[in-house]
């Protein structure tokens, strides 16, 4: 597609001003269980299309500046996304309560990320553990008690000398009881 063409750029101008509003996933225009290789594809078709020195002739400065913010909008969606660390942690936070607050990953966000990661390793020392154990997280967050204790009794399978998690299923087990 040329967005070069006179005739896109009333759309590149409005999708520059409402970029802002839309998660990464939006912007590249991918559901949230799309494939890296998706991920990658959809990148390098809009970086070619929407790449900055394309409209470089163009003397509309206005519009410049919005492919500009496109441009640096997509190029951030790729490498949050792209990153599957940093993809659980976005995906998660804009599908919680806070989503306005985390459409774009933060330096704190990445501070988060990497402390639920150290979180994990403390506790659990398998990766499906790992994994499990963020989910564990939120369920005790949102006191999903049945939640929680069914992937604590999935840790447990691949971890089951870990005291920890036999511990924490116990009390997560009183609180489904009572």
């Amino acid at each position: 597609m040329d967005y070069t063409h006179p005739s896109y750029h009333p759309q590149l101008k409005q999708l520059a001003a409402s970029i802002d509003e839309m998660d990464y996933y939006q912007i590249l225009n991918l559901p949230q269980d799309a494939s890296y290789a998706d991920i990658k594809q959809t990148y390098y078709a809009q970086s070619r299309a929407l790449h900055p020195d394309k409209f470089y002739q163009l003397s509309d400065e206005e519009l410049k500046r919005a492919i500009h913010k496109i441009y640096k909008r997509v190029t951030e969606s790729y490498v949050i996304l792209k990153d599957a660390g940093k993809r659980d942690k976005y995906t998660r936070d804009i599908n919680g309560p806070d989503r306005a607050q985390k459409l774009r990953f933060s330096e704190q966000a990445e501070e988060e990320a990497k402390k639920e990661r150290e979180d994990a390793r403390e506790v659990c020392k398998t990766p499906k553990g790992r994994k499990l154990w963020r989910q564990v997280q939120l369920d005790l967050q949102a006191e999903r008690w049945d939640a929680a204790f069914r992937n604590l009794q999935t840790i447990a399978l691949f971890e089951p000398a870990n005291a920890d998690i036999k511990q924490l299923k116990e009390e997560v087990n009183q609180k489904r009881k009572g």
